[in-house]
C-alpha cells in the first residue's frame, strides 16, 4: 500500500519529520513501512539478480551458437566411405555476436530501469528531513504487501505522529 503524507510545521521551532512518524495496520496488525534506504537496496538487489541471469543466459546463449552449425556426412563409393565435416564458422561466429549483443542490450535495459527508479524514489518517497516553521513536507509512505481477505474490505489505519499528536486515518480498502 502507498499513502501520501503532507506535514505543515505551525509552531515555533524547527522539527524532524520522516518514516519513523508514520506506521500502518491492517486488520489491527502492524505492517512494515519501508525506508527510502531499504527501498533502495531492494531495487538494486532486483536488478542486480536480473543483470546475472541475463549474463549467464547471454553466455549459454553464445555458447549454443558457436558450437553449431556443423553438417556432417556420409559418402559411399566403390572405392570407400568417406566421411565428411563441415563447420561455417562465419554463421557460429554471427549467431555468437548476437546472442552477446542481445544480452548486453537487455543488461543496458536493467541498468536504465534501475536508474529510473531510484530517481522516482528520491522524489517521492517520504525521507527523514527537517521542517522550518511555517513551511511544508510531505511524500509518499510504502508498506509491505498484505493479504487481503476474500470477500469485504480490509480495515487499514494509517498513524502519523508529528509534534506530540498523533493521527489516525481508517481506511477500508477493498479489491476491484
Amino acid at each position: 500500500m502507498i499513502f501520501a503524507v503532507a506535514v505543515f510545521n505551525r509552531g515555533d521551532t524547527a522539527m524532524n519529520f520522516g518514516v519513523e512518524n508514520v506506521s500502518v495496520s491492517a486488520l489491527g496488525a502492524p505492517v512494515r513501512v519501508f525506508t527510502y534506504a531499504e527501498l533502495e537496496r531492494m531495487a538494486r538487489n532486483d536488478a542486480t539478480t536480473a543483470l546475472v541471469l541475463t549474463a549467464l543466459a547471454g553466455a549459454a546463449s553464445a555458447a549454443a551458437a558457436s558450437s553449431g552449425p556443423t553438417y556432417r556426412s556420409t559418402t559411399v563409393t566403390p572405392y570407400g566411405t568417406y566421411n565428411t565435416v563441415a563447420t561455417n564458422y562465419a554463421a557460429q561466429a554471427v549467431a555468437s555476436s548476437v546472442a552477446v549483443a542481445g544480452a548486453a542490450n537487455q543488461m543496458n535495459n536493467i541498468s536504465a530501469n534501475l536508474d529510473n527508479t531510484l530517481t522516482s524514489l528520491s522524489g517521492s518517497v517520504l525521507q527523514t528531513t527537517t521542517i522550518d516553521p511555517d513551511t511544508s513536507f510531505g511524500g509518499q509512505v510504502i508498506s509491505d504487501r498484505v493479504v487481503f481477505p476474500e470477500a469485504g474490505a480490509l480495515p487499514t489505519n494509517f498513524i502519523v505522529e508529528v509534534a506530540g499528536e498523533t493521527f489516525d486515518f481508517a481506511f477500508d480498502i477493498t479489491k476491484d
